[in-house]
This record gives structure tokens, C-alpha cells and sequence, in this order.
């Protein structure tokens, strides 16, 4: 038995195992044997052999034992098919076979038999077994598992048969059985089979003709000899031979009749007439109910009409007297008539709470052993579930209309519908007031002690719940699709069957607009459902509201964070570059439209992150999951300033960056800055993002100094006042954590804080670089200090006056960094070049001396420690007059750099790079 359709209430499919017999006449009575074929005879609700409605002749014997009468069904295999209330609906595997008897020649019969379409003798096809041809018709080899269904083709061909031997052979019949994936080129070989096997027939058939001559002439002149004998007898004794005696007999019949039949007429019709009226007259309640009936049912009044019956069904129940046995038959049709008209007002949704408990009460006084209470609760919950995607279908076509016409241009401002919201808002609310009737109705029916109903309660638990989980599923379906669960059976079912829609696409802003109203909606819904006065509803039933609820905050939540770090970094359109002295620290505008930005988001953080919409709501932060998704996506939003950074200093080539992953250290001596310039010096792929495949774009014309050390300054003020004050309003809006977030963002921060000080410090380090590059002592000594060391104290003051103008407070760690730098790749060529002559160490001795007093208030003391052992071994071939003399010469000339140089800054005692 396969089954088909829905999954029944309780007991399991109809399994048929046997029929008894396997085929017969129409009218034949069979046996049926399986299991699960129901509780009770009320309990069949169709049977169906051989496509004919049987279920007027079944008599349930037992759960595994049918008796029924074969309906005027059509010659030909078919199918047992077995509805049950309990068990729902199978399809037999087994099938029976009807076949038309035919009536023999020597055979008695009470009808006139058509003999113009049998032939006497032939006994009907089912007395024999039908052959299976071995050949094929075509000559082709047929694969028995590329046959087409014989039920399929039985339906298509009523009258056809394949079997070539019988009279009702179609051709089309037997190429669909045999032949429906043969192709054609094989085909057209078959057609030249059949026309070369009809040549040889043709020719067997002569030889056949040829070798029986002499017998088929006898056969002709038996039947000439035949005609010439019954020629004779209808000239000589008139044809047919009875003809005289029937025209005597039906004469003499004429005769009686015409003497006594006016007579016998109007006695009978007296008598008639007097026992009516007498009858009439006695049983008068009994005669006249029908029509009574009738009338109360237009009325509507239920109760007088089973009043009324229950009376005459206790008066005439057990009588013998024909007359009443048919006017109960009529009764009992109508009460039939009136229970199908109760059972479908029931079901028929929507109806009052009230008519369905009345409907309930009549329907079992109609039939104690029926259970009209679970067939409403049924239709009820499967036209619950109609409602719902009916209302999908309505708003999802007013929605593809206005898609439509917007992109028509009828609509000319974009998302002025909000057909998902409208949806959301009218699901909820039929969900909110119908879930009390359907509760209700199956509180009345499981109210009882029957131990039926009770086992039952389970069954409309699980209606409740399935209710509940479409409509999850229906708004989470037009809310946030991508959301859908994969790997549920049920969820898989409705996409393959194509019931859930996709809604046309919609506004980022409109989207989270429309995601937070129907949030507040669910909210209340949910608040709703677990406070319905005189219900035991849970938080098991209402648990796919409240997951999606769940969902929809975190979508809430991404949406939100996305937008926000979208404006965040759009900021750096805004940015003038004008610097703000507040409370001694330097910024521009920046940093409070930064927090502005964020300070717009957090009613909404507030509206996720709350949990008080209804009792037991889910608090996001108390999942472990959650809570390090949350942090990370709230650090997201927080860090996004570094990606609008690194577009107003265009650090990177690529689109814009999702993050810059950098080292922890706050020191720039672990990463001097090598000779090869800004774009491969201290920001390399290792320090900005190389994870990304982010490379590093060489300084733009208007990435300057000036402004990279205005963002550092900026970014001081970020770590030191907008991350505090931007986390404590975070943990007022209640996102929890707030510490957590508050230490990572500022890890990240400090750290992007000094990969930008590190690239200032090689864009810088690129100007005396190309100075220290071309040193050269081959040529004739000059009487002063070299000319590049006076270059290189010049660009130092340049880098001190910028710092000092924009960053005082980074003076000294950058100087620091800046003079260690230089020195070491000075140190670096001057190891390598050859003293030849007096004059040549002279030379290097003044340069390392007048550099070294320039810049000794930023260098530190392995600097000088090296400077001092070059030093040591050129001064014993230098010239002592002419180095005193160069010195002072350089001191005059320097003077007010030397003096700016060595001014100590306020900030002498800050950490270093």
C-alpha cells in the first residue's frame, strides 16, 4: 500500500494485503484483507475498485477484513483505493481484474443476447490466459524496464489492447508499451521488418490455400447445399413456422383483457383510494415529517428537526410494513442530506465559535459513534494555513505591480510601499485572533474524558505549532530570505513546490525600517499570545516566534551596523582639514561627526540589544555565540573609522579596505626605516593588510604631512575621548560588554595610530635619503662643512617646525626617530668610503662633529656612541686648525638652526615609535 497525501491523524495508512477473489464480473463480491482498514463501518470514508464507488455495498468486518460488491465497472485491470478517517488514503498494490461474461449459445437468459457482436463459441478472453509474444512485432529487442505503466495506458486506450491477436489491438497501444523510447532510426528498421514478414505471409498463405484445396471446396458446397434447403422451407411452409400459433394467442390475450379490465381498474383504484385515506389520517406525523423537515431546515431549526426524527425513528424503527420502511428510507435520506449540510457548515471557515460548538452538538446526536469536533478542528487548521499564504500571494503581488510601475517611472521616488511591513502586520494579526478560536475549539475537545480524545491532544499541539512555524516562516520569508533554515525537510518541501515568493528587492534604509516595525510587531504578538486569558499557551508553542524574533535582531543588528559604517566612512568627504584647539588637544571636525554618526545608531543598538518585549524574551549576550559575534560586530562599527583613514590618506591602491591588520608595538626602533623610500618602508604589505592583498600605494599629491599628522592628531583624540565616551553610551543603550569592546577598539586604534606615524616618518626619511645617497669625498675638500650636512639639519628643522606647528606632542618621538634614522644610514656610507689623504678624514671628521652638534638635543646614546668610534679613527690623520676653523664657520652660518634644533620639547619624555 503506497500512501497518498498528507501525513493522518493517528493509526497509520490503509495496508491492503489480498483480494479474494483476484478478478470476476461486475457485481462480484470480494473479500479485502490488509491492515489498519479502520476502526468502525463509520469510519470508511471511500472505497473505490476499479475507479467505481463501492462504498454503498462495503461492510467492515474487522481493522483487517473488508467485504464488498464490485461496482458496473470497465473491463480491465484497476486499482483499490481505501479512504479511512483514521488512516487517511492508500493505493492497493495489488489489482483486480473485471472481465464481461459472455453468454454461450446453449446458455439460459433472461434478456434478448445481441448475437450481431459475439460469435457462438467463443468463450470471453478471461477463460484463458493471455499469451505474452515471445516476438516481437517489429523485430526490435524490447527492454522490459523501459515499459510504460499499463494503468497510464489503460486509461489513455479503455477499448485498445496491445495482445495482436485480438480484435481490440491498437497500434498506438503497443508502440506506447513496448516501444516509447525507441528511436526513430530503429522504428523505421522495424517498419521494414513488418513489411518483408508480410511478403513471406503472404506467400506461406498461398502454400496453405494450395495444400487444403480439395477441403475448402467441400466446405462451399456444404454451405451452397445449406441455403438451397432453408430456400425451400420458406416457400413451401412460410417463415417463421410459429407465426400462426403466436397471432392465435396474442389474439385470445386481447379478449380477456378488453372483458375484465375496466372492471378490476375501478375496484383497485377505491380500495386504494380508501386505505390512503385511512393511513393518511392515522400516521399522519409519520407521512407529513418529510415536508416538515424541510421547512426547518430553511429555518435553521436544527433541534426540532432531530427532535422530530429521534420520535418517528422510536415509533417505525423495527415495523415491517413497506409503506413506513419507505418513508423511513426517505427520512433517513434526508437526516443524510442534513448531516453532509452540517458536516460542511462546520468546516466551511470562518464560523462563530458558538455555531461550530452547536453544529458539534447536533452532528453528534446525528452520529454518537462520528467525531465532528476533530474533522472542524482539521478544516480549521488547514484553512488557517490557506489564510496565511493567500495573504503572501496578495501582498506579494502588490508588491511586484509597484516594483513595476517605479520602474515604468509612474512612481518616482523610490520605496514608497511597504507591502512587507502591511504583510507582516496583517499576518500577525489574523495569526493573534484566530490561534484563540482554534485553542478554544480544542480545549472543548479535548475537555472530554473519552480516552480517545485525550491520546489526541498531541496531534492539535502539534497543529498549533505547525501554524506557528509557517508563519515564522512566511515572515522570515519576505523579511530576511537568506535567512530560511536548509536543512528542514518541511522548508525544502514548500521551496520545491514553489509556495514561498521571492519579494523584490528593496533599500538598504527601507529594509531596516521595515525589519524594526515588524520586530516591534512580532514582539507584541508574541507578548499577546502568552497572555491569552483561559489558554495554556507556552513557550513551546510560540518558540518559532520567538527564534524568529531572535533573527530578526541580529539581522536588525548587521543592517544597522553596515549603514553606520557605511556613513562612517563617507565622512572623509566632509573633512576640511581645519584644526580645533579643545582642552589643548588639536583636531578638526572629524571626530565629532564620528561620534555623531554612532550617537544616531544607538536607539536602535537599544531596541536589539533590549529583552523585555515579552516574558522570557532571549538576551543576545547570554549565548556564548552571539556574545563574540556581537562584540565583533559592534568593534566593526566602531573601527570603521579606520577604513575612512585610509581613504582620505589613500594608503591603499584596492577599493576600500575592511581593516588594517597591524603589529601591537607603540615603538618605530624595531622597524627603522629602510633607504628605499616611503612606499616600501615602513607601511609594507606585512603591516597593512597583506591578508587582503592590499599593496601600498606610493604618497599621492595630496596625502601631505600636514595631513597625515592632523589624522594622528585626530586619532589621539578618538582613543583618548570618543572611545570612552562613545562605549559608556553603548552600555547606557544596554550592550553589554562594553569594557571588552572598548579595549579591543582601542588596541586597534593605537596600533593603526602608529603604523600612520611610521608612514609619515618614511615619507620624511625620503627627502635626506637621497641626500646620504650621493655623499661623495673623491673630489676636492671644501673649507666648510659639507654641503648635505647642512641640507640634512635644514630638513630637520623643516620635520620640527611641522611637528611643532600641528603635533607638538609627538616632537620628540618623531625627531628621535627621524635623527636615528639619518645618522644610521649616514654611518652606513661613511664606513664605506677610503681615506686616502689628510684632507679626506679632515672632511669627515667636521661633517660627523657638525652634524652631531646640530642634532644631539634627538640623538640618543648608541648614536652618539658610534658617531664617536668613526670619529676616533679619522682624527688621527685630520687637520686640527682647519677642523676648529669649519666648525666655527658652520656655527656662525647654522646658527638659528642649531638653536631651534636644540630647544628640548614639553614632550621629551614621550614613548617612543
Amino acid at each position: 500500500m503506497v500512501p497518498a497525501g498528507g501525513a493522518p491523524s493517528g493509526g497509520g495508512h490503509p495496508v491492503i494485503t489480498g483480494l479474494s477473489p483476484k478478478e470476476g464480473t461486475p457485481g462480484q463480491t470480494i473479500t479485502i484483507r490488509g491492515e489498519n482498514l479502520g476502526n468502525d463501518q463509520s469510519d470508511l470514508v471511500a472505497l473505490m475498485i476499479c475507479s467505481t464507488d463501492c462504498l454503498m455495498s462495503a461492510k467492515w468486518k474487522s481493522s483487517t477484513k473488508i467485504v464488498a460488491r464490485v461496482g458496473k465497472a470497465k473491463r480491465g485491470l484497476g486499482d483499490i483505493v481505501l479512504i479511512t478517517r483514521s488512516g487517511g488514503r492508500g493505493i492497493s498494490s495489488i489489482q483486480f481484474r473485471v472481465f464481461t461474461q459472455t453468454t454461450g449459445p446453449l446458455e439460459e437468459s433472461a434478456v434478448w443476447v445481441d448475437e450481431t457482436r459475439t460469435v457462438p463459441g467463443r468463450e470471453a478472453v478471461r477463460t484463458i490466459q493471455e499469451t505474452n509474444e515471445n516476438v516481437d512485432a517489429l523485430g526490435l529487442t524490447v527492454n522490459l524496464a523501459d515499459k510504460m505503466d499499463l494503468g497510464t495506458l489503460s486509461q489513455k486506450f479503455p477499448d485498445g489492447s496491445s495482445n495482436r491477436r485480438m480484435e481490440s489491438f491498437d497500434p498506438r497501444y503497443y508502440l506506447l508499451e513496448n516501444h516509447s523510447k525507441t528511436k526513430l532510426e530503429d522504428l523505421r528498421k522495424g517498419v521494414r521488418h513488418m513489411k518483408k514478414m508480410a511478403v513471406m505471409e503472404a506467400e506461406s498463405s498461398k502454400d496453405v490455400h494450395k495444400a487444403n484445396l480439395y477441403s475448402l471446396i467441400s466446405c462451399v458446397d456444404a454451405l451452397a447445399a445449406f441455403h438451397d434447403r432453408l430456400q425451400l422451407e420458406r416457400n413451401t411452409r412460410g417463415w417463421p413456422l410459429t407465426m400462426n400459433l403466436n397471432d392465435k394467442i396474442s389474439e385470445s390475450r386481447k379478449t380477456a383483457d378488453k372483458l375484465f379490465l375496466d372492471v378490476l381498474n375501478r375496484k383497485d383504484r377505491a380500495d386504494a383510494t380508501r386505505n390512503a385515506l385511512s393511513i393518511l389520517t392515522r400516521f399522519r406525523f409519520i407521512f407529513f415529517l418529510p415536508s416538515s423537515i424541510d421547512e426547518n431546515l430553511a429555518k435553521g431549526e436544527y433541534s426540532t428537526i432531530l427532535n422530530d426524527y429521534t420520535r418517528a425513528k422510536s415509533l417505525f424503527k423495527d415495523t415491517d410494513v413497506e409503506l413506513f420502511k419507505e418513508v423511513m428510507q426517505v427520512l433517513d435520506e434526508k437526516m443524510i442530506a442534513l448531516k453532509s449540510n452540517l458536516k460542511q457548515r462546520l468546516i466551511d471557515v470562518p464560523t462563530t465559535f458558538e455555531d461550530q460548538s452547536k453544529l458539534i452538538k447536533y452532528l453528534r446526536c446525528l452520529d454518537p459513534e462520528s467525531d465532528p469536533a476533530w474533522e472542524c478542528i482539521t478544516a480549521y487548521h488547514i484553512w488557517l494555513e490557506d489564510v496565511l499564504w493567500q495573504l503572501q500571494e496578495k501582498h506579494h503581488t502588490l508588491a511586484v505591480q509597484d516594483q513595476t510601475q517605479r520602474e515604468e517611472g509612474i512612481y518616482p521616488v523610490e520605496g514608497l510601499s511597504l507591502h512587507r511591513q502591511q504583510f507582516v502586520g496583517e499576518l500577525i494579526a489574523v495569526l493573534t485572533d484566530k490561534l484563540q478560536t482554534f485553542w478554544k475549539l480544542s480545549q472543548i475537545y479535548s475537555s472530554s474524558t473519552d480516552e480517545r480524545y485525550v491520546q489526541k491532544q498531541m496531534d492539535i499541539d502539534q497543529m498549533l505549532i505547525n501554524t506557528i512555524n509557517v508563519s515564522s516562516w512566511l515572515m522570515l520569508n519576505a523579511l530576511c530570505p537568506s535567512s530560511l533554515p536548509e536543512k528542514d525537510s518541511i522548508v525544502n518541501e514548500y521551496k520545491s513546490k514553489g509556495q514561498f515568493v521571492t519579494w523584490p528587492e528593496i533599500s538598504g534604509r527601507q529594509q531596516i525600517n521595515e525589519l524594526f516595525a515588524s520586530l516591534k510587531l512580532l514582539r507584541m504578538c508574541v507578548n499577546t499570545l502568552l497572555e491569552f486569558p483561559n489558554t495554556a499557551l507556552n513557550h513551546k508553542h510560540v518558540q518559532p516566534l520567538i527564534e524568529l524574533c531572535s533573527t530578526l535582531r541580529l539581522k536588525c543588528l548587521e543592517l544597522v551596523v553596515r549603514s553606520t559604517s557605511d556613513a562612517i566612512v563617507s565622512l572623509g568627504a566632509k573633512e576640511n582639514w581645519k584644526m580645533d584647539v579643545v582642552g589643548g588637544v588639536s583636531k578638526t571636525a572629524l571626530p565629532h561627526q564620528y561620534e555623531n554618526e554612532l550617537a544616531e545608531s544607538l536607539p536602535y543598538f537599544q531596541q536589539i540589544c533590549a529583552h523585555d518585549g515579552f516574558p522570557g524574551e532571549f538576551d543576545l549576550f547570554s549565548n556564548e555565540r552571539f556574545k563574540d559575534m556581537l562584540i565583533t560586530l559592534f568593534s566593526k562599527v566602531i573601527l570603521s573609522i579606520k577604513d575612512c583613514f585610509e581613504g582620505l590618506l589613500k594608503l591603499k591602491h584596492n577599493k576600500r579596505p575592511h581593516k588594517l591588520p597591524l603589529d601591537d608595538t607603540s615603538s618605530t626602533r624595531s622597524s627603522t626605516p629602510s633607504r628605499g623610500g616611503p612606499a616600501g618602508s615602513v607601511l609594507d604589505e606585512s603591516d597593512l593588510g597583506s591578508a587582503h592583498n592590499n599593496s601600498i600605494s606610493a604618497p599621492s599629491a595630496n596625502v601631505t604631512g600636514r595631513r597625515l599628522l592632523i589624522s594622528i592628531c585626530n586619532l589621539e583624540y578618538m582613543i583618548d575621548h570618543s572611545l570612552p565616551t562613545i562605549c559608556k553610551r553603548l552600555n547606557d543603550s544596554g550592550v553589554r560588554f562594553a569594557d571588552v569592546i572598548l579595549d579591543k577598539c582601542k588596541q586597534k586604534l593605537v596600533s593603526f595610530r602608529s603604523a600612520v606615524i611610521r608612514y609619515y616618518l618614511s615619507m620624511k626619511a625620503a627627502a635626506f635619503s637621497s641626500l646620504i645617497d650621493a655623499v661623495s669625498y673623491e673630489d676636492s675638500c671644501e673649507e666648510d662643512v659639507s654641503y648635505f650636512i647642512k641640507e640634512l639639519v635644514m630638513c630637520m628643522v623643516f620635520i620640527q617646525s611641522e611637528i611643532t606647528l600641528l603635533a607638538p606632542q609627538l616632537s620628540q618621538q618623531i625627531m628621535m626617530s627621524s635623527v636615528q634614522t639619518a645618522v644610521e644610514e649616514l654611518l652606513q656610507t661613511l664606513e664605506g668610503v677610503p681615506i686616502r689623504h689628510e684632507e679626506q678624514a679632515t672632511q669627515i671628521v667636521i661633517d660627523i662633529t657638525a652634524l652631531e652638534e646640530a642634532l644631539q638635543a634627538y640623538m640618543s646614546l648608541e648614536n652618539r656612541r658610534m658617531l664617536n668610534a668613526l670619529r676616533a679613527e679619522r682624527m688621527k690623520q685630520m687637520d686640527a686648525g682647519r677642523f676648529q676653523e669649519s666648525i666655527r664657520s658652520f656655527r656662525s652660518s647654522l646658527r638659528l638652526a642649531i638653536t631651534s634644533l636644540q630647544i628640548q620639547d614639553s614632550y621629551a619624555e614621550s614613548s617612543e615609535i
